[in-house]
């Protein structure tokens, strides 16, 4: 479970990181992402109706993106702290929970957010 500490919850966080962030796509990941104030970076998770109808597999889908984020809380060292929102394509419904990591760790090493 990632910690709420290291959660984006409030819908002004993510206005924020929609109207002053920077966008970054690969593959099935839309990342958007704002430098932050706070000692710890934060993560939202965006994935909508588009990406299958079934609330099952879009809540799963954020299990899977939550546990990719807290590995990654875990083991990278981050340049500075961020708020950082991730929505999925449709095409992610169809990839497993290493290739969502991967991707995952892989577009925050080209944005130079992760070391």
């Amino acid at each position: 479970m990632l910690a709420r500490r290291n959660r984006i919850t409030e819908k002004k966080d993510f206005d924020n990181v929609f109207q002053r962030g920077r966008i970054f796509k690969s593959g099935f990941l839309i990342l958007r992402y704002s430098p932050n104030y706070l000692p710890e970076s934060r993560f939202g998770f965006i994935i909508s109706t588009k990406v299958s109808k079934k609330s099952t597999l879009r809540n799963r889908l954020k299990r899977k993106m939550r546990e990719a984020a807290r590995a990654i809380l875990k083991s990278s060292a981050f340049s500075k702290s961020f708020d950082i929102v991730i929505s999925l394509t449709p095409e992610a419904a169809k990839a497993n929970f290493k290739d969502i990591q991967k991707t995952f760790e892989l577009i925050l090493k080209q944005n130079n957010i992760i070391n």
